[in-house]
């Protein structure tokens, strides 16, 4: 009996004819779910056991049974090179189409592994990359079982991206598993029922910088805002064209993350896929971060993919407004103990010192490095960091900022790599490398429209002296004092509760002009109150 259900799958795909045309593939796509989580432990531990059985019965004269053993386990071979033979034809087809939709993915997938024919439709249905909308025109609900329907997918996808680069050589293999990166941005965004969109819209041009075109040597820098970004951002870019094929992102992701977590690593199977694709893993151990750093800045001038990295190095801590309702995030609030007050505490170094030390590396080449800066919105109010339950019918923007092309100063350079400065060149790297934080730091928050964002809201708070507190805020985002903005993000990160008597304090900071002391002691006890959170 046992025997029966678990083979019962396999011998009605055999016969799949007998299943009414109209009612077809609902069978064969119901078939396929059993065949995709049953078949791989039955046609290798079951189908070896009853081998094993086989001969067992053979060998004490029970011809019929051990007929019957063996015959089961030549099903499972047979049935092992018709799901390898599926694969390659299922890679194959997807690989033609250039924004398949999720739906139609997974459908064909299961409905494929349900029957011997491989029913792939002539006119599969697509989905625009400028966006993408699932929302259900319901009311918001904060719910987990997208974030578990979703790792399902995410193993699936990863498993078959796995397949298509062990079985196709070169760059064919590695450029279905983008395709196939492209289709899990997209599913995301449909279990979660929300919204993706890419603006200024890059099929027209837009967002660019004076209508540059992506050509070459390209860096892409984004905010990090939830654990759903890294997923998003290969859909999100769908659109964009470099040197004439779609964009190759290769993230630098936390080792601890997707390595060393066995979740990740083998269940899901993110973790080999990513490492085969040749993504950078950096170890977020104190010191080791350059060494990620110089190995990227390696592929970005040796190899043709575009690397990408998030220059906060973590999350941004969720908002929520006076009701508890999420907001997105923040943008200054990645920050450590030891970067408490440092106007640039929310950045790493490591960002700038791989802009600086590709510019080099393809500065002896004659080339040059683009950074294309991307900032995204929404992210957090669908899954924010500290919470696992995921927000439907909201809304994500990629938002294309400036195309920077990094010219470097002309004096000689040379990293010191945490060594002492012991001549002229390493101090020089270490003045370029801080211009180049800078400019980061200026270009992602621009891209994010941060200071716009807690200016309104500010102003909203603190009405009876609104047109002051704009006037003030506008005047220091003009000469590029993030001060008061990073005492804003970090004040509105924290419990409702204290938000008054903060804002009151900041209120009399900006009325009567104060000491820098009194801001940085006003920043450090707001700073401290968040790390306790």
């Amino acid at each position: 009996m046992f025997l029966s259900l678990i083979y019962l799958p396999l011998l009605l795909k055999i016969f799949s004819f007998l299943f009414p045309q109209k009612d077809r593939s609902s069978y064969l796509s119901k078939l396929g779910h059993w065949e995709y989580f049953f078949s791989p432990w039955r046609d290798t531990l079951l189908a070896s056991g009853l081998f094993i059985f086989s001969l067992f019965d053979f060998y004490h004269a029970h011809p019929v049974r051990a007929f019957c053993f063996f015959a089961l386990a030549i099903l499972s071979v047979l049935n092992r090179l018709h799901r390898y033979s599926f694969r390659k034809a299922f890679c194959e087809w997807v690989y033609k189409i250039d924004n398949l939709e999720p739906g139609e993915f997974f459908e064909t997938y299961y409905r494929g592994l349900g029957s011997f024919r491989r029913p792939f439709p002539q006119e599969a249905r697509r989905v625009s990359f400028e966006k993408i909308d699932y929302r259900q025109g319901k009311a918001t609900r904060q719910i987990f079982s997208p974030l578990i329907l979703s790792a399902i997918d995410t193993a699936t996808l990863a498993k078959l991206a796995i397949f298509a680069m062990q079985n196709f050589e070169g760059q064919k293999g590695i450029d279905m598993f983008d395709a196939f990166a492209r289709i899990w941005g997209a599913r995301i965004v449909q279990r979660a029922q929300i919204s993706l969109e890419c603006v200024p819209s890059p099929l027209r041009g837009e967002g660019k910088g004076e209508g540059e075109k992506l050509d070459g040597k390209l860096l892409l820098v984004f905010n990090h805002k939830s654990y759903l970004d890294f997923a998003l951002n290969f859909f999100a870019l769908g659109a964009l064209q470099n040197k004439g094929r779609h964009l190759r992102p290769r993230f630098i992701a936390a080792k601890d993350h997707f390595i060393d977590n066995p979740l990740f690593y083998s269940w899901l199977g993110v973790g080999q896929c990513i490492q085969k694709a040749g993504m950078i893993f950096i170890n977020r151990q104190e010191g080791k971060g350059w060494l990620a750093m110089q190995e990227a800045a390696q592929k970005l001038t040796d190899t043709d993919v575009e690397v990408a990295v998030y220059p906060q190095g973590t999350r941004a801590w969720g908002l929520l407004d006076s009701e508890n309702n999420r907001i997105d995030a923040g943008y200054y609030t990645t920050f450590s103990k030891k970067k408490l007050t440092d106007p640039r505490g929310h950045l790493k170094l490591g960002t700038a010192q791989l802009v600086l030390d590709a510019a080099l590396k393809l500065r002896e080449k004659n080339e040059s490095l683009q950074v294309l800066f991307i900032g995204i919105d929404g992210s957090a109010t669908v899954g924010p960091k500290g919470s696992f339950k995921i927000q439907t019918e909201s809304e994500v923007f990629y938002r294309l900022g400036k195309l920077w092309k990094v010219e470097l100063p002309d004096v000689e350079l040379e990293n010191p790599q945490g060594q002492e400065c012991s001549k002229e060149a390493h101090h020089n790297y270490l003045a370029t490398l801080e211009a180049i934080q800078g400019q980061i730091d200026r270009e992602l928050e621009k891209t994010t429209r941060r200071h716009k964002l807690l200016i309104e809201r500010f102003v909203i708070d603190c009405p009876e002296n609104g047109d002051q507190l704009e006037q003030y805020l506008e005047r220091e985002d003009a000469i590029e004092n993030n001060l008061p903005f990073i005492l804003l993000d970090r004040l509105y990160a924290l419990p409702h509760s204290l938000w008054r008597g903060y804002q009151e304090a900041l209120v009399q900071l900006i009325l009567h002009p104060a000491a820098p002391e009194e801001w940085e002691k006003l920043l450090l006890d707001v700073s401290l109150k968040l790390l306790r959170k």
